[in-house]
């Protein structure tokens, strides 16, 4: 999660390398899911935890991201 937000602060002076971090990021993030889902043998509940949990973080990432991106755009439009 902590380097997904890094990715937000390269953002400004680097877009195309801080769009490659994001991708890798996304496809370790789905891996990882579909391993947990591979190694959960039939334990459903506790795979749908983690599986959550990772989602939620996901999800706090992405508006944070969207947030510097778009304050990004307003500050070079206003310059």
């Amino acid at each position: 999660m902590s380097a997904a937000l890094n990715v937000g602060l390269v953002w400004p002076y680097h877009k195309l390398s801080s769009l490659i971090r994001l991708a890798l990021y996304s496809l370790t993030f789905s891996v990882i899911i579909v391993d947990q889902l591979g190694r959960s043998n039939g334990q459903l509940k506790s795979f749908m935890a983690d599986a959550l949990m990772m989602l939620m973080m996901a999800y706090f990432v992405c508006i944070i991201l969207q947030y510097i991106v778009l304050s990004d755009a307003k500050h070079q439009k206003n310059t």
